[in-house]
């Protein structure tokens, strides 16, 4: 984590707002990290950042940027046997582009627990049940740019959600070189608000929102994969930036991940580009793009 902190402009809008929502809780972190070891209380990081160039968001096709996208947990371990596991959280959104809606922080407590991480089996198709997670969190909203227009429009600035999450690898650690990979991610909540703006017609959220992200590929010299990707984003409220489907394929690089004496938080580091093809699968529009081409790099830590 030393790399990660290091790196960190503490100077940018994202981490002036990201210390300004946490710093009250600076104190309690350090109180908690000077408890003894014999009390078994260990600190836990579930990081996920993505930083990309977009062609496309999905809605203009001269969007044309470069986004920082990043999300994060950090809690602490009462223990081997604890059933549930309390966390401050961030989802983080910071780029090019001048609006609001791709420029702000969420900061919040949230608390989750993995009810089958005992769960046996001998077949692959069924690994991926150790790692659901069932979590809860409250979330405020902070703007780093556009926030005149925001305040404006009445953008909601506090929600609550409640859902499944699941991150899982197949044949990426210890990895058999001739045989296939994959990765994925799904997430289902309950949303109160969504952080909506109500000029956008809505004049409610109060329902579900369910991402689902799969890629497999295959395994060549170097650390390079290539592999086919689909994206689905789906929601009881129909609405076009709900409910799409970007499916492709890509490339990608992880210079570390099959080194022995690389970084922990580097391990899982990769550069990619993709192409993708669009489908939307509510409120058809066909003046939106219809394809997509982003390269960037992306890492994980803690998943």
């Amino acid at each position: 984590m030393k790399f990660f902190f290091n790196n960190l402009r503490l100077n940018s809008p994202f981490a002036v707002a990201l210390l300004r929502r946490t710093g009250a809780a600076v104190p309690i972190i350090l109180f908690i990290f000077a408890i003894p070891v014999f009390a078994d209380i260990t600190p836990w990081a579930d990081v996920w950042t993505n930083g990309a160039y977009y062609s496309t968001n999905g809605e203009n096709s001269n969007f044309r940027a470069v986004q920082l996208r990043s999300e994060g947990r950090f809690g602490f371990n009462f223990g081997e046997s604890s059933p549930t596991k309390p966390y401050i959280v961030y989802y983080g959104s910071y780029g090019q582009d001048p609006n609001y809606w791709n420029n702000n922080l969420a900061v919040g407590g949230g608390v989750r627990s993995m009810p089958f991480v005992s769960f046996e089996t001998t077949s692959w198709a069924l690994e991926w049940i150790r790692d659901t997670k069932i979590y809860a969190e409250i979330l405020t909203l902070n703007f780093l740019k556009g926030k005149a227009t925001a305040e404006a429009n009445g953008v909601k600035t506090n929600d609550y959600r409640i859902g499944i999450d699941i991150w899982h690898e197949w044949n990426l650690q210890n990895a058999k070189a001739k045989a296939p990979w994959a990765e994925m991610w799904t997430r289902i909540d309950y949303r109160n608000t969504n952080f909506y703006d109500p000029m956008s017609g809505l004049d409610k959220f109060q329902n579900f929102l369910g991402y689902f992200q799969l890629k497999i590929g295959r395994h060549l010299p170097g650390g390079v994969r290539p592999y086919l990707a689909s994206y689905l984003t789906i929601s009881g409220l129909k609405k076009v930036w709900l409910n799409n489907l970007y499916y492709g394929a890509g490339i990608r690089m992880e210079p570390f991940r099959d080194q022995e004496n690389s970084p922990e938080l580097l391990r899982k580091f990769k550069m990619y580009i993709e192409g993708l093809n669009i489908s939307y699968l509510a409120e058809l529009d066909p003046t939106r793009p219809v394809t997509d081409m982003r390269f960037g790099i992306e890492f994980t830590y803690g998943r």
